[in-house]
């Protein structure tokens, strides 16, 4: 999972360059990515900090954001798995 840093807004957010670079490697070592960068700008990150403006680890509602976003994709893994089509 690709979690942004709770810096920053949609215009500023300067690490989308590296979220790439995890997520090329990742694909190439045959793993898949789930990124919630974009659901948490259209929150806000500013909304996401605990109490004490911790910028790497995001509060309840953004660990929220997190399980619906990997939810949504095992859901869609699972239906597209050739075991669901049988």
């Amino acid at each position: 999972m690709i979690i942004p840093l709770l810096i920053g807004d949609v215009e500023t957010y300067s690490h989308r360059t590296a979220h790439r670079i995890v997520e090329l490697e990742a694909r190439r070592a045959g793993f898949e990515t789930v990124d919630v960068t974009d659901p948490f700008m259209r929150v806000g990150v500013e909304n996401l900090k605990t109490e004490f403006g911790d910028i790497i680890h995001p509060n309840s509602r953004g660990h929220a954001i997190m399980a619906d976003v990997l939810s949504e994709y095992v859901v869609g893994f699972l239906k597209n798995s050739p075991q669901a089509n049988k």
